[in-house]
């Protein structure tokens, strides 16, 4: 008989009343964001929806976990892979203040504008000119091999006369709001099929057997004019600019957000010893999602060069590109005797992926050590995983940040387990991989006598 998951506001509301374990081994309990009819309520509220970001973390275990742990007004918490900026804004919405960073340029930038106050009638007065700015412009892009593959000449001249002309605003806050909103119409005028958050081209040959909305997405490709760029943009803007006016009216009891220094990451924050009340997050899973391959158009278009991506993915937890040259097993066993036997198994079918594995437990110990720094005594550590599939053998990331955290000093609390409805998360395009269908949300918390500094 199947377990029923319970609500995830019911078990945190138990743990408060019961008191937080001190073990060495964490529960793993079925809980669920939802309602008893599946519903979530709405989900684009204030800036949520600003930019369609591939993995967003799901916005109610941010929310249902600063509602129901107490915390202290104007507590501060930090998301150290922020990606879009779901747990920054979050805090910032109950008035807490927020610290984020991420390696990706392109998410720093959508965090900074989904957290930022903006006057929509600033944003209103600006629209127009904008568009009226692009349309008179002939200018014409310059050639570049990966823009001019994916978007047809009247998309890549649209879009090259956007940038431009926004470009030209000396306001930085209006040019980020801008900017990311050009970039988030780009999926929708390319050549890349919009259901698969990595670069795939859409094509005729895929077209007959494919269902009708790949057709429809074709059909849709082929049409895209310069006038299409337009229309695109001003519906885009309309709607953050709505998305904005949410935020702006609640200017007065908003937190603030800072972001970390340039250079900085999840294992080296450069934050303060014991400055941090919470820590909430989601890592990327590791081999599950290309960030740098399904945001390549729009990093470009933000300015970022061609020969920055490939660092920017090197840089990115959990990434395929680590070297292909074969190393003896012992490089990437790890001294942990749990982990070792899944690298071990991994290694026999595949020792690319084992290295990958390795290299991702390396850094959630580095990161643990990290948030056992940063935080304050009691404070909570919040970290969404996957149990993905690496070469046929399970790789469980939420046991794994367990164990390393508790080798840090942190306590383990739980782990929530919430499923994925519809397809699930599909770790990756081919037979090394698997699906994952849960989110596994490891918490883990500071002693609260921990020692200061």
């Amino acid at each position: 008989m199947s377990i029923k998951a319970r609500s995830a506001e019911d078990v945190l509301s138990d743990l408060q009343v019961r008191g937080y374990p001190s073990c060495d081994q964490e529960d793993e309990v079925l809980v669920t964001f939802r309602d008893e009819r599946g519903a979530v309520g709405r989900r684009d509220y204030a800036t949520h929806w600003i930019h369609w970001y591939p993995a967003k973390m799901f916005h109610r275990i941010p929310s249902v976990f600063l509602d129901t742990v107490p915390f202290a007004d104007r507590s501060t918490v930090l998301d150290p892979f922020c990606g879009s900026g779901t747990v920054l804004l979050e805090a910032n919405l109950r008035g807490h203040d927020a610290v984020g960073l991420d390696v990706n340029p392109m998410a720093q930038l959508i965090s900074q504008v989904k957290v930022t106050a903006i006057a929509p009638a600033a944003l209103e007065g600006q629209l127009a000119s904008l568009l009226a700015s692009a349309k008179r412009s002939r200018s014409k892009p310059p050639p570049h091999p990966v823009l001019d593959a994916w978007l047809l000449p009247p998309a890549r001249a649209g879009l090259h006369r956007m940038s431009r002309a926004i470009g030209a605003l000396d306001d930085p806050t209006t040019h980020a709001f801008f900017l990311v909103t050009m970039t988030s119409t780009v999926r929708r005028l390319s050549a890349a099929d919009p259901a698969i958050p990595p670069l795939v081209r859409l094509r005729e040959d895929r077209a007959e057997s494919a269902g009708a909305r790949y057709r429809k997405a074709l059909e849709h490709s082929r049409s895209i004019t310069t006038g299409s760029v337009y229309s695109a943009f001003l519906d885009a803007a309309t709607e953050n600019i709505r998305r904005m006016s949410e935020l702006y009216a609640s200017r007065d009891e908003l937190g603030s957000t800072r972001f970390a220094q340039a250079g900085r990451h999840a294992a080296t924050t450069g934050l303060p010893c014991n400055s941090i009340d919470a820590i909430i997050t989601s890592p990327p899973y590791c081999g599950s999602q290309k960030y740098v391959r399904s945001m390549k158009l729009e990093l470009l278009l933000s300015g970022c060069p061609e020969s920055d991506l490939r660092l920017i993915d090197r840089k990115t937890l959990g990434t395929e590109a680590v070297p292909a040259r074969p190393v003896p097993v012992d490089d990437v066993l790890t001294g942990d005797h749990y982990v070792d036997d899944l690298i071990e198994d991994i290694y026999e079918a595949n020792p690319t992926r084992a290295r990958m594995a390795s290299d991702y437990v390396r850094y959630l110990s580095r990161f643990a050590d990290e948030c056992r720094r940063v935080l304050r005594p009691g404070g909570h550590l919040l970290v969404t995983l996957g149990r993905s599939t690496l070469a046929g053998t399970p790789f469980p990331a939420d046991r794994i940040l367990h164990r390393v955290g508790r080798a840090a000093g942190l306590e383990s609390v739980a782990t929530l387990i919430d499923r994925i409805p519809s397809r699930g998360l599909l770790t990756q395009r081919h037979s090394t991989a698997g699906r994952i269908d849960h989110e596994y949300i490891a918490w883990l918390r500071q002693p609260e006598h921990a020692k200061i500094g």
